[in-house]
């Protein structure tokens, strides 16, 4: 499988489209006022029929940040008006200091309804 893997400001990435996105701990690092336009950001690069990985980090009750803490339930509202979740699971393969406090989850592109 061919795999091309970018490292680039996420406005000049709304230019060319994707079959899959993995983020990995990026939430931690935006403030969560501006989440959704995370959201809308990866909705508008990922092609039809396509993936987004995510794994949450740091799943914790806390102010402050960067990194800011994740609200899982908080996350999956703001996805779910453009991504279907399809798994959910407690990221087990991880160091000791992120037990319990990392989620591995993948998303499927909603389409819009015509």
């Amino acid at each position: 499988i061919p795999l091309e893997v970018l490292n680039r400001d996420p406005v000049i990435l709304t230019l060319q489209s994707f079959d899959l996105v993995i983020e990995y701990v990026i939430l931690c690092a935006i403030d969560p006022k501006r989440t959704n336009e995370f959201v809308s950001v990866v909705h508008s690069i990922l092609k039809p029929a396509s993936r987004l990985v995510s794994l949450l980090f740091p799943i914790e009750d806390r102010l402050g940040g960067p990194p800011f803490a994740i609200n899982e339930s908080h996350i999956l509202s703001l996805f779910s008006t453009k991504f279907q979740c399809i798994h959910n699971k407690v990221h087990d393969a991880t160091i000791r200091p992120r037990k319990g406090r990392e989620k591995l989850l993948i998303f499927d592109k909603i389409h819009p309804q015509v």
